[in-house]
């Protein structure tokens, strides 16, 4: 039988059954918590790391996709051995970026389209206000007298 001397017994929770104990820093099983507590903080520290480097990878390509860059593989930016939340958030994005890119160019289209149908009008108009003008009118009535003229000339002098 072994045991282990506690400074202090804490109840934290009674659902889920929690305790929280202090071990003296006297005690034989002092280093071998300590080590334990090393291991566990090096582990965090680099599933943290991977964590982090993931979702900066992911936060590079959202930034790219805000610029403008809807081909932007997303999904890849997130990949891991196992799927996870992450690699959910990078497979909706991925699908956002491609309708969203989809969507812009289907724009730009018909911006064009109606880039066209506007220079049309704007000429039509103007070819209206030409035409609908006092200037046009005398100028028409002159060419045609003048026509009118040529005619005469061209029948008299036969």
């Amino acid at each position: 039988l072994s045991g282990i001397t506690v400074n202090s017994l804490t109840s934290v929770s009674l659902a889920p059954p929690l305790l929280l104990w202090c071990l003296g820093d006297r005690s034989e099983r002092y280093p071998v918590f300590a080590g334990a507590y090393a291991v566990l903080l090096a582990f965090v520290y680099q599933l943290s790391g991977r964590l982090t480097k993931r979702l900066g990878r992911l936060t590079a390509a959202s930034q790219l996709i805000a610029d403008g860059d809807y081909e932007v593989d997303v999904s890849s930016a997130a990949r891991a051995r196992l799927d996870d939340e992450m690699t959910d958030l990078a497979a909706a994005f991925s699908l956002m970026a491609q309708r969203v890119g989809t969507r812009e160019r289907h724009l730009v289209q018909q911006m064009a389209t109606l880039k066209v149908e506007i220079d049309e009008a704007k000429r039509e108009r103007a070819v209206a206000d030409i035409v609908d003008s006092d200037f046009f009118t005398n100028l028409t009535a002159k060419a045609a007298a003048m026509r009118q003229r040529a005619r005469e000339n061209d029948a008299g002098g036969n």
